[in-house]
């Protein structure tokens, strides 16, 4: 039976960035496995998670194989709606555990609770204690879980996974197309970027600014990709005549025109950097003048790391998220007003973050934990 100090289990790359942070700079001192799980929808975020995984790999970690049967100290996974193939894998694979700690996501305190009784976590570490008791009273929700809760911020800044440097000044952060309920708020979504924009070039200096897509999975999810570029060929050609025969409206239209207009303007991170796809918090601290974006946590990252952030969403889209309502009570919780298409931001939002949070070390928290803290 092989032994291991720490064993990780991966679901997808979205769900456990901080992995890279524990193998590349643990792994020279604890002996690190890595377990594979199978999760529904595995195929979408195949060609990311491989990515991630090799470079896992290339960090120091040791990949367990399904017959293999090991021990660990401690057993570290994400927060995860795991299915009983998945947690029959866990527990034939891994026969013994002095610890087991679960990531809790940023906002899904509440969410997917089965799996802490299941798979018999220990503790579970939640990155933001104020944002996690905030949004546990605002959905009602009854105590649960281990009785250790442990804050442990982030640790992309101290630990840094990417050694190139970026030298990016402004960052696009594209969110979830489920966070507008119109198609309008897409348009004044990029209306007001585009204002933003010339505010940005008529500084003293020049400015890099580059475009992240939504990591959901790999392509494009803002706009429609056919519609994109059928759209984009017609206005090439002057044939913009031709959309109201195929049933696509204005709205559609401008939203296809103004992004294109967009990244005509803007470089996508993908031609700056090959883990473009991976998670954006990855890349904020090195950011250097603030992130520009929408309805989405990356609010809480940019704060975090004590930068601006520029929402380009108007205030009145957060009362429609009805459907949506861990985002909308986040939301409340970030307090970043929109920006109206200038480099407006008040930096009192980054007291929304306290100094626990961001003192806190994830990688020292886990090396207690290894020596039996």
């Amino acid at each position: 039976m092989k032994n291991f100090d720490i064993v990780l289990i991966f679901t997808n790359f979205k769900r456990v960035p901080s992995y890279l942070c524990i193998v590349k700079y643990l792994s020279s001192y604890f002996k690190i496995g890595l377990i594979r799980v199978p999760i529904d929808n595995q195929e979408k975020t195949l060609h990311s998670d491989k990515i991630f995984l090799d470079l896992c790999v290339k960090f120091g970690a040791e990949f367990i194989s399904e017959k293999e049967e090991i021990s660990t100290n401690i057993l570290i996974l994400p927060q995860w709606p795991y299915s009983q193939e998945a947690i029959d894998k866990i527990q034939r694979i891994v026969k013994l555990t002095r610890r087991r700690i679960a990531l809790c996501a940023l906002t899904w305190a509440g969410v997917y609770n089965e799996f802490l009784a299941k798979l018999k976590i220990d503790k579970l570490f939640i990155i933001d204690k104020n944002l996690f008791n905030y949004l546990i009273k605002q959905k009602n929700l009854p105590l649960f879980g281990p009785k250790e809760i442990i804050e442990t911020g982030m640790p992309f800044e101290k630990y840094p996974i990417l050694e190139e440097t970026l030298n990016i000044d402004y960052l696009i952060a594209m969110p979830t197309p489920f966070s507008f309920p119109k198609e309008k708020d897409k348009i004044i979504f990029l209306e007001n970027i585009m204002s933003l924009l010339e505010d940005i070039s008529l500084g003293s200096q020049k400015n890099k600014v580059t475009i992240k897509k939504h990591n959901a999975a790999a392509g494009e999810y803002f706009v429609n990709p056919k519609t994109f570029h059928l759209v984009s060929c017609l206005e090439r050609f002057n044939l913009t005549f031709l959309l109201r025969w195929l049933n696509i409206s204005p709205q559609v239209k401008k939203i296809n025109s103004l992004y294109a207009r967009l990244l005509h303007r803007v470089p996508k991170l993908e031609r700056l950097n090959f883990y473009s796809n991976f998670p954006l918090e990855i890349f904020l601290p090195f950011i250097k003048k603030g992130i520009i974006g929408g309805l989405s946590n990356t609010m809480w990252g940019a704060l975090y790391f004590r930068k601006p952030f520029y929402n380009c969403v108007p205030d009145e889209v957060k009362k429609r998220l009805a459907d949506r309502i861990t985002l909308k009570i986040s939301l409340d919780y970030f307090g970043v007003p929109c920006c109206d298409g200038k480099l407006n931001f008040d930096p009192i939002c980054f007291d929304k973050i306290s100094t626990s949070c961001r003192q806190a070390d994830l990688l020292e928290i886990i090396k207690g934990e290894l020596q039996g803290g």
